[in-house]
């Protein structure tokens, strides 16, 4: 199966990141409109405040989908090494560190606010917002990591390029 170019895995995977932004948007537009129709349902008490704080990670999410979006369009158009992808990449994992940010603060507001139990449910919510942090934390780091490996490419992309014009 061909990795670059049209008909290949990242024209698909790009034309499903499509399909998941439209949903994504659609998603936040009716989560958004709910919280804003029914404020007073939603702060009324701590754990509905967390769900619509957690409601702000949706909109570095679709930053981060529209960042892959166009790097797997120049995958499909055959541009792997282009300084536009690595743009792209500084963009998602900046986006993942807020994601991370919005749920570690959400970690700490519950654990302020709430008295917990470890032998009821109410310990389950704070673990897995603190769990979904550190999924964004170390994301990030690895977008990180990836775009400096990119950069470097590139670098040597365009190191090769100038040799072979002399």
């Amino acid at each position: 199966m061909k990795i670059l170019g049209k008909r290949s895995l990242s024209s698909g995977i790009r034309n499903g990141l499509i399909i998941l932004l439209i949903i994504a948007i659609l998603i936040t537009i009716s989560v958004g409109a709910w919280i804003i129709l029914e404020w007073e349902m939603w702060m009324e008490n701590i754990l509905n405040k967390t769900i619509a704080i957690a409601y702000l990670s949706s909109f570095p999410v679709i930053v981060m989908v529209v960042q892959f979006i166009k790097i797997f369009q120049n995958l499909k158009n055959e541009k792997a090494f282009e300084k536009e992808n690595t743009k792209s990449l500084k963009i998602s994992y900046i986006a993942s560190f807020i994601i991370c940010a919005i749920y570690l603060i959400n970690t700490i507001i519950i654990l302020a606010n709430e008295k917990l139990d470890i032998f009821n449910s109410s310990i389950v919510y704070p673990i897995l917002m603190g769990v979904i942090a550190t999924v964004f934390f170390f994301f990030g780091i690895g977008l990180l990591v990836l775009t400096e490996i990119y950069k470097k490419a590139i670098q040597f992309k365009e190191e090769n390029e100038l040799t072979l014009l002399y």
